[in-house]
């Protein structure tokens, strides 16, 4: 039996067996119609696997798969119980979409440089293989494991894999091309696993959109539900480029990786993105979290966008502290700056920003909370006027790297850090309460600009 492309045989609900031992089932793929063998609520037994050939010649956008087999509610049944299904690159996004429950495998191995999307329940009592292509699971996949995927395939999908899952490939939650799932067609999505493992060479491939912060929606998630994500050493991370974040204002977790409150921490970092390192999402830089933010305690791979305030064109002056109610305030003349004042516990960062008047601004680490150990960035504009000013705090070491232009506080537990560009001083010891510092280390650049760029650093003592 062949279904050509713009054909649809339908089975009306009936149960139907393609006979004999030479019976088989050909899709051929050719334009922007789907070759459909549709099931209803019945059920197709193939006593051979199906074969695939043809290159589709419609618009690769969702819902247009190359190839259907089955319907939502209807079965498929196979003619071997441990089954190879090898699918060719058609050019479709999705290139065979099985709608139909799958029962009965005791292997399965996805082959081939397509993909394939897995939509009812398919029943596999050993192993599910990539080993080519794409597996896009937008159904339930019930598997007694998927090992290591292979180099350069992807998994993919909106659906759940009750099993343990190990990525020697990508994994990129969301259905892209797939019509009819939840969050079908999507470049987002929620992929759920059971122990999750990023073998050295694997990648997580995340896209981040813009909107309102919403798992699934706009931004995708792996939600591991049996509690074990390991992360080995030369797994990586990508932001997948057609990802359209904007800025949000800061503070608010993007939640990439959720496993249950009762799980033990997330083991290793990708290679890349150590625990607080920042990751660019569409130009906007977030920090990392793998204890579920800054002041850990949870289990989840967060990003979380910092804080920013900007200035008049006139001259400004700008405070950063810590209040005894554990917020975090900033004020720019005296006055508040939206959205200060903010819980301590949602800060990751801040940056300030001075435009064209003489700008300055007061770390203020002896407020009524104290120490406060997130960055804090300060962009002067460079103007002969512009001052970084630190106050308060007792540190036993206070190093400024005058060639990065950053200034490392450490209390003997905690250590936090000071950014700057385009001031024109920096005074260490202002008031109200001018910091205790038990070792002052001065880092000169080690490669001086050329002489007529040249800045002198100059090391005064006002006391």
């Amino acid at each position: 039996m062949t279904g050509r492309s713009r054909g649809v045989i339908d089975l009306n609900g009936k149960n139907e067996t393609i006979a004999g031992t030479g019976g088989s089932l050909t899709l051929v793929l050719g334009d922007a119609s789907s070759a459909q063998v549709l099931t209803g609520s019945g059920t197709l037994t193939l006593p051979q696997t199906p074969t695939l050939s043809g290159t589709f010649e419609g618009t690769t956008t969702a819902g247009s798969p190359g190839a259907v087999l089955g319907s939502a509610g209807g079965t498929v049944v196979f003619g071997t119980t441990a089954l190879t299904l090898n699918v060719p690159n058609s050019n479709a996004l999705v290139d065979l979409a099985i709608n139909a429950n799958v029962p009965g495998l005791t292997s399965l191995t996805k082959s081939g440089a397509g993909t394939l999307a897995l939509a009812g329940t398919t029943s596999v009592s050993g192993n599910t293989t990539l080993s080519a292509g794409e597996l896009m699971v937008i159904g339930t996949l019930n598997t007694a494991a998927i090992p290591a995927t292979a180099s350069g395939t992807v998994l993919s999908g909106t659906g759940t894999i009750n099993a343990p899952v190990t990525l020697g490939g990508i994994l990129s939650p969301g259905a892209p091309g797939y019509p009819t799932a939840a969050q079908a067609g999507s470049n987002t999505g929620i992929l759920t696993t059971g122990n999750l493992t990023f073998n050295s060479g694997s990648t997580y491939r995340v896209t981040v959109n813009a909107g309102p912060i919403t798992p699934g929606t706009t931004h995708d998630q792996v939600n591991v539900t049996t509690n074990n994500v390991t992360i080995n050493s030369g797994a990586d991370i990508q932001v997948d480029p057609v990802s359209t974040f904007v800025s949000t204002g800061g503070g608010t977790p993007i939640t990439i990786i959720n496993s249950p409150a009762t799980a033990p921490p997330i083991s290793g970092t990708f290679s890349s993105l150590p625990q607080g390192g920042s990751l660019v999402v569409n130009g906007v830089t977030t920090r990392a979290f793998y204890d579920g933010g800054p002041t850990g305690g949870d289990n989840n791979l967060v990003l979380i966008e910092g804080f920013t305030a900007t200035g008049t064109s006139g001259d400004d002056v700008f405070e950063i502290r810590r209040d005894a109610d554990d917020t975090i305030v900033v004020l720019l003349n005296g006055n508040p700056v939206a959205p200060s004042p903010v819980p301590f516990n949602t800060v990751v960062s801040w940056t300030i920003n001075g435009l064209e008047g003489n700008d300055t601004l007061l770390v203020n680490y002896g407020g009524g909370g104290g120490f406060f150990s997130f960055p804090v960035t300060f962009n002067g504009g460079g103007q002969s006027g512009d001052q970084l000013n630190v106050t308060g705090g007792t540190f036993t070491t206070v190093t400024d790297n005058l060639g990065l232009a950053q200034i490392t506080y450490n209390t003997g537990s905690q250590t936090g850090q000071v950014n700057y560009s385009g001031v024109a001083r920096v005074n260490l010891g202002a008031g109200p309460t001018p910091s205790t510092i038990q070792n002052l280390v001065l880092q000169l650049p080690t490669t001086p600009p050329a002489p007529e760029t040249r800045n002198d650093a100059i090391l005064e003592d006002d006391g």
